[in-house]
Formats: C-alpha cells, structure tokens, sequence
C-alpha cells in the first residue's frame, strides 16, 4: 500500500468499501487508480 498526497486541490474525500460474503478478510489493491470530477446533469 502507498500514501500519495498532490496539493493541486485545496480540499475534498474519497472512500471505497469491499466486502467478500463467502470469505474472510478481502484485500483490495489499484495499480493507476484514476479520481476525476464528477460532473452532474
């Protein structure tokens, strides 16, 4: 796991949940994750 921090924005959050029924403990893992704006219509 890494800790990246960027100061292009000023302010903001992001989250993920992952949850596996039929096993114990999930590991989520991202090689180019990818956080863009949402835009709204």
């Amino acid at each position: 796991m890494a800790e990246v921090e960027d100061n292009s924005f000023a302010n903001g959050q992001i989250g993920l949940a992952a949850a596996a029924f039929n096993r114990l403990g999930v590991e989520v893992g991202f090689e180019n994750l990818v956080v863009s704006e949402a835009i709204g219509g």
